[in-house]
């Protein structure tokens, strides 16, 4: 118990200390010869981290694209091992890696590692992803929204088969039908097969935005967010703080653009 109150002190004190080296480097490059050990699930998790097994798949994932040009930018050697998950926080847990992606937080959590926090505050801006599951409609079927609301029986809504949102879905009362990808959701939605779909939505707008689809609703705010972070060992962040919170600036910095340029690669799960 005392060595857990007094890692969590010397957090605390780095947290502090930080500020202050932070102001004094610009968020632009850093020094060579630097080596970032991170890992994450040996499960695919799409669209953030995609295959299955111990390799890096081609293309590994929107999580790694984004972590991956964040180093490249700030000259940061990144290498990526991929285990069961209990595996990956153990191991975060104990300092045998440098950090592991991508989790949100919880308050049981917080000694895993360190998440990145701003006067107090988790700070979303600088997550590395945010899962946002939109409802989507076709215009000409405007009372679409209102029978989901009213959560009318005969409404069929489609989602990604084993997605989470599913599941929500049916315990709020909802009617679900479960297809292989987004791409067969949006085709059933236009034939009219299906009313609604509930979906990913940075892989449904791709898909809209690539294939020039015209006349769906999308309907904000989202059925169901939550953001996920890279989250830093805490002997990796002890020995360099300074490093660590531009590391998570620059993912805040170039998240979006990233996800832009890649997410027409993950419009269908691998498996």
């Amino acid at each position: 118990m005392d060595q857990i109150i007094r890692k969590t002190r010397s957090i605390k004190t780095a947290l502090c200390l930080f500020s202050f080296l932070f102001a004094m480097f610009p968020v632009t490059g850093f020094s060579n010869n630097i080596t970032l050990n991170l890992a994450y699930s040996n499960v695919e998790t799409f669209p953030t981290q995609m295959g299955e097994g111990s390799g890096v798949a081609d293309p590994p994932g929107l999580a790694i694209d984004i972590i991956q040009r964040a180093c490249d930018e700030m000259g940061i050697e990144l290498t990526l091992s991929r285990y069961p998950n209990k595996r990956v926080q153990s191991y975060l847990n104990q300092s045998k890696i440098d950090g592991a992606f991508v989790f949100s937080y919880k308050p049981e959590r917080k000694n895993w590692g360190v998440y990145p926090w701003h006067e107090g505050e988790l700070d979303k801006s600088r997550r590395v992803f945010e899962y946002s599951y939109h409802l989507y409609y076709r215009e000409d079927n405007p009372k679409t929204y209102d029978r989901f609301v009213a959560k009318d029986p005969s409404q069929r809504i489609g989602v990604n088969r084993g997605y989470s949102i599913g599941g929500d879905l049916v315990s709020l009362g909802h009617n679900v039908e479960e297809t292989k990808s987004t791409s067969t959701n949006i085709k059933k939605l236009l034939s009219g097969r299906i009313d609604a779909v509930a979906l990913h939505s940075v892989t449904a707008d791709s898909y809209l935005n690539t294939y020039k689809i015209k006349g769906i609703k999308k309907v904000t705010p989202a059925i169901k967010s939550k953001n996920y972070y890279l989250v830093i060992s805490d002997e990796f962040y002890l020995r360099d703080p300074v490093l660590v919170e531009r590391l998570w600036s620059k993912i805040g910095a170039i998240r979006d653009q990233v996800i832009a340029e890649n997410a027409a690669n993950y419009l269908i799960p691998t498996k």
